[in-house]
């Protein structure tokens, strides 16, 4: 009995540790010394109904924290829970195709500095030994590809986007030499072994050499960030980033204990752990550049455009405004852990990258959902600015504005203009800038002008005004 209860504490160990290995072994044959990213989907691991209760529970911690009352919470709830299974329908034929049938049960992109060169797009890689004709033949079936589209090479298949790329893939798919077990690729993977996805990073010596020259870098860009893109170059050997739908996202979610360190979801690795304080530092200074350029760069705007100060517009430019969003830059800086950096999750969320993952697709659906706007709560506004007789004015600029928003856009030489942004649903004064010259005083000023607008979801809206005296 002893010895029974031994073999099997083996081959459970045996057993974690091929899983572990697994991801880098498998797809070792096409991982070089040139590999500049690698991302590994585990099927095997992913299970709908997890996700489905995740999603739920993401959005129902959503509906929660934006304070919804108890009979809006439920019916709310109750449309996502229906929105979940119709999605079910959809997704688990097909999940289950690819995952029982065909035995597909792992993915890889891999995004190889040789394939760069080509301008080839990133490998999406598949394995397939042992595998039949017949499901050779589902696959194709099931993804619809172009036989001419899928590559078949020593055991794998690997899919590219356009028959134009086949022969580049399949050079390099021949050609290529499997970097070493200790090379910093594996490094990289053995970090996020046990996730479910995996994302790993590395700078290859020839793209490092083209960092550190400073090569193709544009020649405005500002010495803070070429500073950290240089020392990136020098000092960093890998980064990885992790997704395990196993962990506890949220209470109640996942049917047990999280991982260990399953709150970490980026790790930098550099060369020594004065690189690491070095890498951190340079990261607080480029928050502090950026904070301090938007607040230089808002408070120019409204000195330049004389734009009428509205109670919404005094906190958006206030100091304590950018010295909230200096702090909570300042939360995401990562822990320092002798030669690593360390990027975890904080405010109780286990897993950020899952967290927010989830997050932005069913806040998407929430906006939806209960404010009946379009998909994620962003308008397109357009139009065309034009006098009375129709022709149109040729220069100037449009604001948009209500007692929380500010927008503006760039009126075109024939008129026309767009807002690119978030401009969410409301009522907006119209008015005009450095037009002076072609318009009639009273649009330049939002109190005079008369012109509003309604927007509610996508908006075309023709603005007419006089000329001076009109």
């Amino acid at each position: 009995m002893r010895t029974l209860t031994k073999l099997a504490i083996c081959l459970a160990l045996l057993t974690f540790t091929v899983n572990k290995a697994h991801a880098y072994e498998t797809f070792a044959p096409l991982i070089s010394e040139n590999c500049v990213a690698f991302i590994h989907v585990d099927f095997s691991k992913i299970e709908i109904d997890n996700v489905k209760a995740v999603l739920q529970e993401t959005g129902e911690s959503l509906l929660r924290e934006l304070g919804f009352d108890q009979q809006s919470f439920a019916a709310t709830a109750r449309e996502l829970a229906i929105e979940l299974e119709k999605l079910d329908i959809i997704v688990r034929p097909y999940w289950e195709t690819i995952t029982k049938e065909i035995g597909v049960r792992e993915i890889a992109f891999i995004v190889d500095l040789e394939l760069l060169a080509t301008s080839a797009p990133p490998a999406v890689v598949i394995p397939w030994k042992n595998k039949t004709d017949r499901q050779f033949e589902a696959l194709h079936t099931l993804l619809q590809v172009p036989e001419g589209n899928i590559v078949k090479i020593d055991g794998f298949l690997i899919l590219t986007v356009s028959a134009r790329w086949t022969e580049a893939i399949t050079d390099w798919a021949k050609s290529v030499t499997p970097a070493s077990a200790d090379s910093a690729i594996h490094e990289a993977l053995k970090s996020v072994a046990d996730a479910d996805i995996k994302i790993v990073a590395t700078i290859p010596e020839q793209l490092r050499a083209m960092a550190q020259s400073g090569i193709g870098m544009p020649p405005g860009m500002p010495n803070e960030v070429r500073g950290l893109i240089m020392f990136a170059a020098q000092r960093v050997q890998w980064a990885s980033a992790s997704v395990s739908f196993s962990d506890t996202v949220f209470s109640g979610i996942g049917g047990g204990e999280p991982r260990e360190n399953s709150d970490v979801f980026l790790t930098i690795k550099t060369n020594r752990p004065t690189d690491a304080t070095m890498l951190r530092n340079m990261l607080e200074q480029l928050i502090d550049f950026g904070i301090n350029s938007a607040q230089f760069a808002m408070n120019s705007n409204m000195r330049e455009f004389d734009v009428e100060v509205t109670p919404a517009m005094t906190f958006a430019t206030s100091p304590l405004a950018f010295s909230f969003a200096r702090g909570f830059l300042r939360t995401l800086l990562p822990d320092v852990e002798g030669d690593k950096l360390i990027f975890r999750a904080k405010g109780g969320l286990p897993v950020a990258a899952t967290s927010v993952g989830l997050f932005i697709p069913l806040r998407f659906f929430v906006q939806q959902r209960t404010t009946q706007i379009a998909l994620g709560g962003t308008q397109q506004v357009s139009g065309t600015v034009m006098f009375s007789d129709g022709t149109p004015v040729p220069i100037g600029m449009l604001f948009l504005e209500s007692p929380t928003f500010v927008a503006q856009a760039d009126i075109q030489p024939d008129g026309t203009y767009t807002f690119v942004g978030n401009i969410p649903n409301g009522t907006y004064r119209v008015f005009i800038r450095r037009a002076e010259s072609l318009i009639d005083p009273r649009y330049q000023n939002p109190n005079t002008s008369g012109l509003m607008i309604e927007i509610r979801g996508r908006t075309v809206f023709n603005v007419v005004v006089g000329r001076p005296g009109e």
